[in-house]
């Protein structure tokens, strides 16, 4: 038997393996399983979408994400919401959800609008074309493990706000139609020595997680995604 046949047979063997499981149950359960293996596992609905029966992947609908942070947070990370926003963005259009240009988004944020809850963003949405605005609030963020110089533990606390755009013509006015609050620890288990990350490294990892598991909360994701 050539190489190449058994390197072909090896990467064969998982799935007969798991074609044999499924043969050897009875009746309505290898049916069961023949459709879990052609659909794959049924993925859980997003938060939103439980919440408010809405959907942000609906045709022709765009989402204007916003952030901005306390200022004990952006001592931490002074351009937090200019990240998040662009990440949180680019992870919504990786799963078919249409968002603002970032680069106006950024300028906004750069043009030194003071930015909050209560803040009327119904002129912006207007501007840009949105249906939706996501705005992320952080409440603090942090990188090193509390009273702990030497540990890497990242730490945030931020709550989600969103606004559909409601009403036609000149009466077009953003309602706010959802609120949570996501508390994000990494890693979850224990802190990592300084020693052996660099600092900006540990940060991008933090960041990408946590973008994430903000994003997450818009689109439909596999069970147990949310776990760790």
């Amino acid at each position: 038997m050539g190489t190449a046949t058994v390197f072909r047979l090896t990467k064969l063997l998982p799935g007969l393996a798991l074609l044999l499981a499924v043969a050897l149950l009875p009746g309505c359960q290898m049916i069961i399983g023949l459709m879990m293996m052609a659909q794959g596992k049924p993925l859980q609905p997003a938060h939103f979408t439980a919440k408010t029966g809405k959907k942000l992947t609906e045709k022709n609908k765009r989402v204007l994400v916003l952030s901005c942070a306390d200022p004990r947070a952006l001592t931490t990370h002074p351009s937090l919401p200019i990240d998040i926003v662009q990440q949180v963005s680019s992870k919504l259009r990786a799963h078919e959800i249409k968002t603002c240009d970032t680069n106006e988004v950024t300028r906004y944020l750069e043009s030194g609008e003071v930015i909050d809850k209560n803040t009327d963003f119904t002129a912006l949405a207007k501007e840009m074309k949105a249906d939706y605005v996501i705005l992320i609030a952080f409440e603090t963020f942090a990188t090193r493990q509390e009273n702990s110089s030497g540990l890497y533990r990242g730490l945030s606390r931020s709550n989600i706000h969103v606004w559909e755009m409601a009403g036609t013509g000149e009466k077009r006015r953003l309602s706010r139609i959802y609120q949570k609050g996501h508390d994000s620890k990494y890693p979850v288990h224990q802190p990592i020595e300084s020693d052996y990350e660099h600092p900006e490294l540990f940060q991008h990892k933090f960041l990408d997680l946590l973008a994430e598991e903000l994003a997450r909360h818009f689109y439909d994701h596999p069970p147990g995604a949310d776990i760790g």
